[in-house]
């Protein structure tokens, strides 16, 4: 094993071993099935691993930080030359919507996790900036594709990535969206602090290759009519205008909370364009995000019994904003095509650390959702 960063990061490892790479199968096993209880595939609970297809392709790079006897954090690297990205993935990160991309080296980012206990550390960061390093300089890879969920977009915004005009990506735990880090793009890195910032700037530029031309591409990371909108003035205006913020007929969630309050929440939120059918978020997985409709009809739902039916206005999510383990207590599916907010639970944290008599309302307000749920449903787990 070799390590790769170091000078005030944390030490990231690249996997040249058998032995290493099982240790960061089983380490995905704790994060994945222990701790979110998610249900993907490759899930081999004798050997107590999760491992797929990609992981033992011939380029794929497994890079991992602290001891293979206890690690902290992974991340699974599959760069791909010029024109042979897989089928399945091309189409599934909507990479056709990104003009000459068959002339482009990219990659895929997947698999990232940190143990709960070193979150809050510089694992992310370092797992990244090795990642962008080794993929820039050996590959010359230029697009960089990964997805998260909703309520982790600005997190990953603030690492380099981009949410971009790509379809969603619904799985067996409700929605992801694809994003992307364009490498050659110094600038951006640098405006967004991402990590791997100043080694953009010594690798493209004056002094080393062409950036990309961002041109080409400026429509595909609009905010205005996105399916994906992440800038916060625009979650403000989205919010304001579907919402009717400031009459009588606010939403229950947002009762009592003046504009400047709701745009500190939309600094935290995201909008999301959901199609009919979609699986939004299950029953059993680990999870905090609040979620409040914009437009269209959701159900909530737990096997074959529907609990409730939600409209515009409408929060759901509360339960697992309140439970200690943050387990959804039923799944939810739109019924209609539709938009949501997604709100995350630090928003609430942000809220008390500024103003702390709103955050008691934004509390008391989802109490008496809760309370409300509970009493139409008889007592029975209905909300999410």
């Amino acid at each position: 094993m070799s390590s790769l960063v170091t000078a005030g990061w944390e030490s990231v490892r690249r996997a040249t071993t058998e032995d290493e790479r099982e240790a960061i199968y089983r380490f995905r096993y704790e994060v994945y099935v222990h701790e979110l209880h998610r249900r993907i595939g490759g899930v081999d609970h004798e050997r107590r691993m999760v491992r797929d297809t990609h992981d033992e392709s011939g380029g794929t790079i497994h890079l991992y930080v602290g001891p293979p006897s206890s690690i902290v954090g992974v991340m699974r690297v599959e760069p791909w030359a010029p024109g042979a990205v897989p089928t399945a993935l091309f189409e599934e990160y909507s990479m056709a919507a990104f003009p000459g991309i068959a002339g482009l080296a990219t990659a895929e980012l997947a698999r990232l996790m940190v143990r709960p206990s070193a979150r809050g550390r510089l694992v992310v960061p370092s797992l990244l900036r090795a990642s962008y390093e080794l993929l820039t300089r050996d590959h010359g890879t230029q697009l960089a594709f990964g997805s998260c969920r909703p309520g982790l977009v600005a997190h990953y915004n603030r690492l380099g990535f981009r949410t971009y005009e790509g379809r969603l990506m619904p799985d067996s735990e409700g929605i992801s969206l694809p994003i992307v880090m364009v490498c050659a793009d110094p600038e951006h890195l640098e405006r967004a602090g991402a990590p791997m910032a100043d080694i953009a700037r010594a690798s493209f530029g004056p002094a080393g290759r062409p950036p990309l031309d961002m041109a080409p591409y400026a429509a595909l990371f609009r905010q205005t009519n996105a399916s994906v909108v992440t800038d916060a003035t625009q979650v403000w205006l989205d919010m304001q205008s579907e919402l009717m913020l400031g009459s009588t007929e606010a939403p229950a969630l947002l009762a009592g909370l003046d504009e400047g309050v709701v745009r500190r929440l939309a600094a935290f939120g995201v909008v999301v364009e959901v199609p009919a059918g979609a699986l939004i978020t299950r029953e059993g997985h680990v999870e905090r995000e609040l979620f409040v409709i914009l437009e269209g009809c959701f159900e909530a739902f737990s096997g074959e019994r529907v609990f409730s039916r939600m409209n515009k206005g409408e929060a759901f999510g509360e339960v697992a904003f309140f439970r200690g383990g943050g387990e959804r207590s039923a799944s939810v599916r739109a019924q209609t095509d539709g938009r949501l907010v997604v709100l995350r639970r630090s928003a609430l944290a942000e809220l008390g650390r500024v103003d702390p008599a709103a955050a008691h309302t934004l509390l008391f307000n989802l109490a008496r959702i809760l309370a409300d749920r509970v009493v139409h449903l008889g007592a029975s787990p209905a909300s999410t």
